[in-house]
């Protein structure tokens, strides 16, 4: 799974990692979806007076801990999604959602999950200090990136 196939694109890469995370990081598939309609709290809420536009799914939550994780199979090319980062950090700054069936879910900390260091590296400049990269090693231990 953590190696990489010649020729495959991004996409197919992401969906694979995501998958592996699920199975080997999180042991299981618990994401959250977030629409707008049922966060009028999250309307108007960063510094450009913009709020949730559109429905976020992440790719992982946990419970426990309160923590979104997004799953990122990137090289040094690549470019976070910065209006979902975006959309993620004003749900840590509310502390709280409403997921799709309306449950109020705690969001303490957003997370990116890179498929190794060498990625992490590349991209961590990229959340702009709104949210925390991780990444996997070579053995599947997860650490946490220090700057």
């Amino acid at each position: 799974m953590r190696r990489r196939s010649a020729g495959a694109g991004s996409g197919v890469r992401g969906s694979r990692f995501e998958r592996w995370a699920q199975e080997y990081v999180f042991g299981a598939k618990r994401r959250i979806t977030v629409q707008p309609e049922n966060n009028t709290h999250l309307i108007r809420k960063d510094d450009d007076g913009l709020g949730l536009l559109k429905r976020r799914t992440s790719d992982n939550y946990v419970d426990e801990d309160g923590s979104l994780w997004d799953a990122k199979a990137y090289g040094v090319r690549s470019a976070i999604d910065q209006e979902q980062l975006r959309d993620y950090s004003l749900m840590e700054r509310a502390g709280y959602v409403y997921d799709s069936d309306d449950n109020l879910v705690q969001v303490k900390s957003v997370n990116y999950l890179f498929i190794d260091r060498f990625a992490a590296e590349a991209n961590a400049w990229q959340l702009r200090g709104m949210a925390t990269p991780w990444y996997v090693d070579d053995d599947g231990n997860l650490h946490v990136l220090e700057e």
